[in-house]
């Protein structure tokens, strides 16, 4: 009888911690899709280009000095000098089209292309920028679009406000899942927590074991969260796009993804035996027959 009674006490904490565990992966394939989205939205608006053409018959030097003028801004990441005749070799690679047929354009002019940092890259930032930077003699125009600008922050604000809702969505699903898994523990002790209480002992005394308990159930979902994590992570490595290839390798995503969901086991699962204990010590003890 004690073998069967302590193997059906383990089965019922194992059984426990899969669910949470199950629980905290979903939760934490919210937090890596945010957090990865928040990675490619930075990598999308640092690849917004600024345009500076430069005016013919500019000097050598004014180019460089341009181009290094540019490169110390705060505005920038990347700054990078391109000459007539590479612009024109690289539009006609672009197009297939031989070079030689496009030496007579005139609006292709030098330039010096401008990565701007995820910040600054919005229409509001960019105007101001741009009309600074022609005020430069040498400055012929600066071109970029607009248009997409104005897509990208209109697509990331809803991204996010997606992202948001599924999350808390998802925040209240797990937090009912883990606390009734807990109550489902706790329930068979229902009368002896109402024993402990009649002979004197206080309600923190009667709750520590069961938080404790709680806790190890919560950490040993949260490592076994991690595997499926961990797991999830190495198998998509290969099937994601090269924009999100350098960022799966990046330990702060783990990091962050871990931690969030460590935090949340240990937070979700206190406050839920917390609760629950809570709630028989509240009942007499004929209304214990009916929970």
């Amino acid at each position: 009888m004690k073998k069967k009674a302590k193997h059906r006490f383990f089965n019922s904490k194992l059984t426990s911690a899969i669910s949470i565990s199950i629980v905290l992966f979903l939760l934490g394939c919210i937090i890596f899709v945010g957090f990865m989205s928040n990675m490619l939205t930075t990598y999308v608006l640092e690849n917004v280009t600024l345009t500076v053409f430069i005016k013919e018959n500019t000097s050598d030097e004014a180019k460089m000095n341009l181009e290094n003028y540019l490169a110390g801004q705060t505005y920038t990441t990347k700054a990078k000098y391109i000459d007539k005749d590479t612009a024109i070799r690289e539009l006609c690679e672009e197009i297939g089209e031989d070079p030689e047929d496009y030496k007579d354009i005139n609006r292709i002019l030098d330039m010096v292309e401008v990565r701007m940092k995820a910040q600054y890259a919005n229409n509001d930032s960019i105007v101001p920028i741009a009309e600074s930077i022609e005020l430069f003699d040498c400055v012929d125009h600066v071109d970029y679009q607009d248009d997409m600008v104005d897509r990208i922050g209109n697509n990331i604000q809803k991204l996010v406000s997606v992202l948001v809702c599924v999350a808390a969505v998802l925040l209240l699903i797990s937090y009912v899942l883990i606390s009734n898994t807990i109550q489902l523990l706790i329930h068979s002790d229902r009368f002896l927590i109402h024993t402990m209480s009649l002979v004197g002992a206080t309600s923190s005394f009667i709750r520590r074991p069961y938080i404790l308990e709680s806790l190890v159930i919560a950490f040993v979902a949260f490592l076994m969260a991690s595997c499926y994590l961990l797991c999830l992570g190495y198998f998509l490595k290969d099937d994601l796009p090269p924009s999100l290839e350098g960022m799966t390798s990046n330990p702060m995503l783990y990091i962050v993804v871990l931690g969030s969901i460590f935090v949340f086991s240990i937070l979700i699962t206190s406050v839920a035996t917390h609760r629950a204990v809570t709630k028989y010590l509240k009942h007499q003890v004929d209304d214990l027959y009916y929970i």
